[in-house]
């Protein structure tokens, strides 16, 4: 079942009463993390450099645009990059199953992020549940180093950059472990990442980070920017909010945190006739949609992927900024031989 972040953003009677059931995932949670420390279960390394951005937190943590700009990076200086998704939201019927997505991939077979991502870098993306495979197929089509888009938790897979992404707004919830929290590991795996990446909206009109008092000596400060709106049916224009004054307007969101795209439009001066928030990954079927009484129909770059044919509908463009010095620890471990 996935959760949307507003479902653990206070400490509900239901959270005190999965209070049991936290301490028994934490348990197990600590026990398979110290299998995989003494090498009773196994863990492969890859041929190439690989880097993780993934988190603790369950329902997003700004994952895909960090793993897009680090993407953007390795291509810059002359890097072949290639993105391993887990492929949430698609459908593979068996677990050994590696699934090539390009820019016409069903999204109902690869995932909603996992086509984002092959259609806007460019660059290979594979998926599977198997991470490990994953991996293999990626350097088998040339790739020089892989960046996996979630995985923090795959310890099957060994990694040579850990970074954990997470949001400036949310942190880490009510800090409890799975189910009565967000979290899917104790908050003292954040000290073995080697770096958090906080989001945070350009135009933030948030009254408190709740990140304040989360210390780590490696924090990257990753600023998320709107770039405007483009039509599906004409991705070549964009358009800015001014340009939807006199229209009336309504937002759909089947993302993890849907409140946080709502705001970003307000912050933008868009004023909302209505909304529509739907679980993580999720569809509005195409009869409620074209019932929608508004002018435009706004919507994230995840969701975009999973609509076509309507003139009303608009996508939100963000672009993640990466500060200076993780970039430099990016290339840094692009640049180790592992062969060596």
């Amino acid at each position: 079942m996935t959760f949307s972040q507003e479902f653990w953003r206070h400490r509900k009677p239901l959270n005190f009463a999965l209070l049991p059931a936290s301490i028994l995932f934490g348990a197990v949670v600590s026990i398979r993390q110290q299998l995989y420390k003494n090498g009773i279960l196994p863990s492969t390394a890859a041929s190439v450099p690989l880097i993780i951005v993934g988190n603790i937190v369950v329902g997003g943590g700004g994952k895909t645009p960090i793993v897009r700009a680090i993407v953007k990076e390795l291509q810059q200086n002359g890097f072949l990059p290639g993105i391993a998704c887990r492929g949430v939201g698609g459908k593979f019927s068996d677990v050994s199953d590696v699934l090539k997505v390009d820019a016409k991939t069903p999204w109902q077979q690869c995932g909603d992020e996992a086509l984002l991502l092959a259609r806007t870098t460019g660059t290979p993306v594979c998926v599977g549940k198997n991470r490990v495979q994953v991996a293999q197929a990626l350097t088998e089509q040339g790739c020089n180093i892989i960046v996996c888009d979630d995985g923090l938790q795959h310890y099957a897979l060994q990694r040579d950059l850990e970074i954990c992404a997470m949001h400036a707004d949310f942190g880490l919830g009510n800090g409890w472990l799975l189910p009565a929290g967000p979290l899917r590991e104790n908050q003292n795996r954040l000290a073995t990442c080697d770096w958090l990446a906080i989001s945070t909206p350009q135009k933030n009109t948030s009254k408190k980070a709740l990140v304040a008092n989360i210390n780590h000596p490696k924090t990257a400060n990753i600023t998320i920017v709107n770039n405007g709106f483009y039509a599906l049916h004409n991705p070549d224009t964009v358009l800015s909010a001014q340009d939807f004054a006199d229209k009336k307007i309504t937002a759909i969101a089947g993302i993890a945190a849907p409140q946080r795209f709502f705001d970003s439009l307000r912050n933008e001066g868009i004023n909302l006739n209505s909304t529509h928030a739907l679980s993580d990954h999720a569809q509005m079927d195409s009869a409620k949609l074209a019932a929608l009484p508004e002018d435009i129909v706004l919507m994230t770059e995840k969701d975009a992927v999973k609509y076509t044919g309507d003139s009303r509908l608009h996508a939100l463009q963000i672009v993640a900024h990466l500060p200076s010095d993780l970039i430099a620890a990016i290339l840094t471990t692009a640049k180790r031989d592992k062969l060596a």
